[in-house]
């Protein structure tokens, strides 16, 4: 517990160290994309202090103590404490003194080299835009996607195409008429005497010896 109290500490005062938001070289939507930039990681950072918190008391850690230790600590109030455990986004604010810093180093600047320009107070400090950023970000919740990072985009319609038919180069052929069944003369096969036996070959085939004899008989 101790130790993600310390990491809740650090992500605020972290920021205000590294932050390039004051830098004199930074176009306006520059300082826009680096303030959503800055929100996205400490949304990570409490979406992960806001799970293991949620473990701990799963782990029947007293939440008492969470309290405890956070005012001990003197960094975090209970408000950002309250806001952690169920699961709401604390946006980080901006220091509206370094923007008026960097304002007026930039109207010493031009002072100091005699121009007659007039400094863009909005394009160094767009602070509607940060307002608005953090207005949007208020008690985003930690369970879900960063707020910036969701998208409207409906799912792609799948796309059925039709089975490709095999193409050939060949010219269609017409089928050849049916070959009739031969014919057979089977009066003449039937009706052919052997000249050695007196009989035709179905006679020969089919009659007893006893018959095939009256058969000869009758033709004589």
């Amino acid at each position: 517990m101790n130790f993600v109290l310390g990491d809740l500490s650090r992500i605020r005062t972290e920021v205000f160290k590294t932050s390039p938001l004051y830098k004199q070289n930074m176009s306006k939507k520059e300082i826009i994309e680096q303030f959503i930039k800055e929100q996205r990681d400490a949304f990570k950072a409490q979406q992960k202090v806001h799970r293991a918190l949620s473990t701990m008391i799963k782990l029947t850690l007293d939440e008492d103590e969470i309290y405890d230790e956070a005012e001990r600590r003197k960094t975090i109030s209970d408000q950002s404490i309250d806001m952690i455990i169920d699961g709401e986004f604390k946006p980080v604010k901006y220091s509206e003194g370094r923007f008026e810093d960097k304002i007026f180093e930039s109207e010493k600047e031009i002072e100091r080299r005699g121009r007659k320009d007039f400094v863009d107070e909005d394009s160094l400090y767009p602070q509607d835009e940060l307002d608005e950023i953090i207005e949007e970000l208020e008690e985003a919740d930690l369970n879900g996607v960063f707020p910036f990072d969701k998208t409207t985009d409906p799912e792609p319609a799948p796309v059925f195409s039709a089975p490709k038919t095999q193409q050939t180069s060949e010219l269609p052929v017409a089928p050849l008429p049916k070959t009739p069944e031969p014919t057979v003369n089977t009066a003449a096969i039937t009706t052919k005497i052997d000249q050695n036996t007196g009989l035709t070959a179905t006679e020969t085939a089919l009659l007893s010896p006893e018959e095939q004899v009256i058969r000869q008989r009758q033709r004589t």
